[in-house]
This record gives C-alpha cells, sequence and structure tokens, in this order.
C-alpha cells in the first residue's frame, strides 16, 4: 500500500476475509501515521446515510491509548445498531 491510497479522498472498502464481499464503503478523510486513521462509512448491505469513524493512537505510560469515535450516525437506523457503541 503506498501513501496516495492513504490520502484524504481516497476510496475505502473493507472486504471479508476472502475478498469475495465487500461490507463497509468509504472514503479516507485523515491519516497520520501512528497517530490517526479517519474515514466516511456506510455498510453496503443497509440504506442509511454514512457516517465517520476516527481511530486515535496516544502513547501513554506502559503502552498506549486507542480511542474510537463514531460520528454521524442517525439514532434508530440499521447501521446505529450494527455500529460499536
Amino acid at each position: 500500500m503506498d501513501a496516495a491510497s492513504l490520502a484524504p479522498g481516497a476510496k475505502l472498502a473493507m472486504r471479508t476475509r476472502d475478498g469475495r464481499h465487500t461490507i463497509i464503503v468509504g472514503e479516507i478523510l485523515d491519516c497520520v501515521p501512528h497517530r490517526r486513521f479517519a474515514h466516511t462509512f456506510r455498510y453496503t448491505f443497509f440504506d442509511d446515510p454514512p457516517g465517520k469513524a476516527a481511530y486515535d493512537l496516544e502513547p501513554v505510560e506502559g503502552g498506549v491509548q486507542f480511542t474510537l469515535t463514531i460520528e454521524g450516525v442517525e439514532p434508530g437506523t440499521k447501521t446505529a445498531r450494527a455500529v460499536p457503541r
């Protein structure tokens, strides 16, 4: 994977392990190596609008703190029921 494939605006697809099915599509919003990765996401099998996910890493004493932030998911949608809380 090259740096251009992780640049803001690049397309994102999350597939099953065997690569036969695409589960999530989106667009990269931000990528700071070893610190942050953010993207939009939409489940391919729901008709819900996309949401945003951000994965933040921060060094802390004895390890790394991981924070997952989900935004823009409409309450009551199938997507809202599927994402981690």
